[in-house]
């Protein structure tokens, strides 16, 4: 009985661990690029229209499943989220006023709310400046926050010579104050502008290819 005994341990441990070791090579072979973490926004909408214009103020989701515009300057206030898909194409268009002159646009993120641009590195979220033959006015993304800005002025700091709107405060006394997430997103005939951004604010992974120029990296920016 007690060689039986030992004869059924050594085959239960045997056992044991060859199923440990399996499972770690099935789960090696299985690994995948970690999904993007979901940020909790409450309620989102998806737009009806393809094409974004003047105030977002709700909670929206923009799918990865066709391409998105942003005509001329585009505005999220009223301390809402907006949430894009991993893979995402949001291509910038520059409307030419009655004067004639291309006037610029983009997405500036008011003070108090967010966006959540969380891509995957084998597929980013993707601005684009539609026409890239438009080489006046300044075209990109400005991120404004609430936390102290480092350097001279905190309100309408070239913001307002920017976009042509006044009233984008920013800056405050919330260090710890969040504008969202960008990581692995990729910029092209764009250019991003941070000003007062909170350390809570995740900015990483960021290639950015303004037009004539070469494009450059920014692994991950420091916020205070």
């Amino acid at each position: 009985m007690q060689h039986r005994s030992v004869t059924h341990r050594s085959w239960y441990w045997s056992l044991f661990y060859g199923g440990c070791t399996l499972a770690a090579v099935m789960l090696a072979g299985c690994e995948k690029e970690p999904v993007a973490a979901t940020a909790n926004v409450g309620v989102q909408t998806i737009p009806l229209h393809d094409t974004l214009r003047k105030v977002i103020t709700e909670n929206i989701l923009l799918t990865n499943n066709h391409p998105w515009y942003i005509e001329g300057w585009v505005y999220v206030s009223n301390e809402a989220t907006l949430h894009i898909e991993p893979g995402t194409v949001i291509k910038i268009i520059t409307p030419l006023p009655a004067y004639g002159r291309e006037s610029g646009g983009g997405l500036v993120i008011t003070r108090g709310a967010k966006i959540v641009a969380e891509g995957l590195q084998r597929w980013p979220v993707v601005f684009r400046l539609n026409d890239t033959t438009c080489n006046t006015g300044w075209k990109g993304i400005i991120l404004l926050g609430k936390a102290p800005q480092k350097g001279a002025g905190n309100v309408l700091e070239n913001i307002s010579s920017l976009t042509g709107s006044t009233g984008l405060a920013y800056g405050g006394h919330e260090a710890e104050d969040s504008s969202g997430v960008m990581r692995h997103v990729r910029m092209e005939g764009l250019e991003l502008l941070l000003r007062g951004i909170g350390s809570k604010t995740e900015i990483a992974d960021i290639t950015i290819q303004p037009t004539g120029n070469k494009p450059y990296h920014l692994k991950k920016v420091l916020l205070p």
